[in-house]
């Protein structure tokens, strides 16, 4: 039981580590991805906040 709830956190850390890796570089090798990411927080508020 302790080393399944080891491995599932380690596999937590790693997921998230993933996740936060690809955010940055997609930041650094393309500076435009931020105004997609706006565009479409954008487009979602409009959809279903009429904002």
């Amino acid at each position: 039981m302790k080393q399944r709830k080891f491995l599932i956190t380690i596999l937590s850390i790693i997921s998230v580590m993933w996740v936060m890796h690809t955010l940055s570089k997609n930041f650094v090798v393309d500076p435009s991805f931020q105004g997609f990411l706006s565009k479409k927080m954008n487009f979602f508020l409009i959809k279903c906040y009429g904002y």
